[in-house]
């Protein structure tokens, strides 16, 4: 996802000890002004993410450990910040560390994805190639993340992140081959390459042996 003007901090929730467990929206990220908690981002449902809780999905207080998101503006400029719990008396305060403030007052990065490529045929015993360009072109390092999604005859999604400075490119190639070691009978490879801004499908006829 890539909210335009806005910025998505996740944070690592462990509420082992806490009697009673808070709700996610009883979690506010404060500064000049107070942004709460959810576990869902304009109705997009669960998401896995690792904030160091030893659980990747969405906190919830039955699980009571997982990860809440806040909804920031981006450059997000602020001296100090917290996290507060409002459902209990006092007020519990956390502080944000000065880094996450440093990472949050940056602009966003700007990718850019194009050349993307696959193998328009390919024999049963060939696995299919995948390769696109990446280029940072923005004004600040960033973090590059994808999925290439394998959507049929058998689904498995594979996730890509790459770290790029201002002005570089790399190209990623991605090999799909799990149809090459088993016996199945395939016209055709489905899949489909997402990325924050735009998605780029693929559909790869599969040759049999002869043709």
């Amino acid at each position: 996802m890539a909210p335009g003007d806005r910025q998505l901090l996740f944070v690592g929730v462990e509420a082992i000890d806490a009697d009673p467990p808070p709700e996610p929206a009883d979690l506010g990220f404060v500064a000049d002004d107070r942004y709460g908690g959810w576990v869902e981002f304009e109705a997009r449902g669960a998401v896995s993410l690792d904030t160091g809780v030893n659980r990747e999905r969405p906190y919830d207080p039955e699980a009571l450990v997982g990860w809440v998101g806040f909804d920031l503006p981006v450059p997000f400029e602020a001296t100090t910040a917290k996290i507060e719990r409002v459902d209990v008396s006092p007020i519990v305060t956390w502080s944000v560390p000065e880094d996450v403030l440093a990472a949050l007052e940056q602009p966003a990065p700007l990718f850019e994805v194009s050349n993307f490529q696959a193998f328009e045929t390919v024999a049963t015993d060939e696995p299919v190639e995948v390769t696109f360009d990446i280029e940072n072109a923005g004004s600040v390092p960033g973090v590059f993340r994808a999925c290439l999604n394998k959507l049929g005859p058998l689904y498995a999604p594979s996730p890509i992140r790459r770290t790029l400075v201002p002005g570089e490119s790399v190209t990623v190639g991605q090999t799909i081959d799990y149809y090459t070691d088993v016996d199945m009978s395939a016209e055709a490879i489905r899949f489909r390459l997402v990325t924050p801004r735009q998605s780029f499908g693929g559909n790869v006829r599969v040759r049999s042996a002869g043709n």
